[in-house]
């Protein structure tokens, strides 16, 4: 499941039609539970209004630390392989807002590919978050 960054070069150039392609491994973490969209936002008591949760500004914060810090030129292609229990899709916000904190991407919005792989686990299990940045 986790391949090389040479597999994943070699996938990214059969699949841009620009000239020279840059990628980064950004994230490679073992023993995490990824956080879900499902639980990114909570209603304050103090006047109702949506906040962002503790467990999603956690896995937030976790994953701007452990980030390999530089900046990549827009547009980007994201390459994120998981091993986790959760929907294929609902930490991707997450890994793309802790990209844009730690600096790696600009803007989300410049995000014109994304690819994301999932190994099942058992639920509750911590798994594996591997995620690679590329310039298209």
């Amino acid at each position: 499941m986790y391949g090389s960054q040479d597999s994943l070069l070699q996938r990214l150039s059969a699949t841009t039609r620009a000239g020279s392609i840059t990628v980064q491994k950004v994230i490679d973490i073992d023993n995490i539970l990824l956080a879900s969209i499902n639980k990114k936002y909570r209603v304050s008591q103090a006047g109702g209004k949506w906040i962002l949760t503790r467990q999603y500004r956690d896995m937030k914060k976790l994953l701007t630390m452990v980030s390999k810090k530089g900046r990549l030129d827009p547009p980007y292609r994201i390459d994120i392989q998981m091993q986790t229990f959760i929907d294929i899709d609902n930490p991707v916000k997450c890994i793309q807002d802790s990209l844009q904190a730690a600096g790696i991407i600009d803007d989300d919005m410049n995000v014109l590919q994304l690819n994301v792989t999932k190994q099942p686990l058992p639920k509750g299990q911590p798994g594996r978050l591997v995620v690679y940045v590329g310039t298209v």
